[in-house]
């Protein structure tokens, strides 16, 4: 009859550590680390480029506009000067009546181009308030991005933490249940064992 308590001790053995191996696989089946680790990876990194291709074309944009913005004060000042120049010779002399026409004529191109090139400033001042509004939000939808990604890792390690939590309770009180049935089997057996030694 020993040996029958024994061997009931040996046949659980196996069955114990069957249960424990399919609760582990059980908890890293159910979560691919390795996905929700590279899909965040490529969604910071495709952020992160478009915020780097905006940052040049507004550096670009800033360039051009300084450009422009030097152009428009140079054709401002020849405008100015050919202005005064144009009513200093009409009170001159009479004489000089013949170059009217060409001043005139150098005067309204001026104005023309003046026009113009205030018309364009006008355009790039829109086009860069486009391209801050565009980058502003980018930044923001990054951040958030951001946020979202920690606050998302932290509750998987709140999760990853219990579910832990909970698999060292189901070790402990299973290997309770071992000790307990081996206990009952020592019991079992040696109570078999003294009435045997009485009898």
């Amino acid at each position: 009859m020993a040996d029958d308590g024994q061997a009931h001790e040996t046949d659980a053995r196996p069955n114990d550590t069957a249960v424990e191996d399919e609760d582990d696989d059980l908890f890293y089946d159910s979560v691919d680390w390795c996905k929700v680790a590279t899909e965040r990876e490529n969604k910071i990194k495709e952020l992160k480029g478009d915020k780097k291709t905006l940052g040049k074309g507004i550096k670009e944009r800033d360039r051009k506009l300084k450009s422009l913005t030097a152009d428009y004060e140079k054709m401002k000042n020849d405008y100015e000067r050919v202005k005064f120049d144009y009513e200093k010779l009409l009170k001159e002399h009479a004489s000089l009546k013949t170059g009217k026409g060409k001043l005139q004529s150098d005067y309204n191109q001026l104005k023309a181009n003046h026009d113009d090139l205030r018309s364009d400033y006008s355009m790039l001042r829109s086009d860069q308030y486009k391209l801050q509004s565009d980058y502003d939000q980018i930044r923001s939808k990054l951040n958030n991005f951001e946020a979202e990604e920690r606050r998302k890792l932290k509750r998987q390690r709140l999760e990853e933490q219990k579910q832990e939590e909970e698999m060292q309770i189901k070790r402990r009180v299973r290997l309770e249940e071992i000790e307990r049935a081996k206990v009952r089997e020592e019991l079992r057996g040696n109570q078999h064992y003294n009435q045997q030694c009485f009898n």
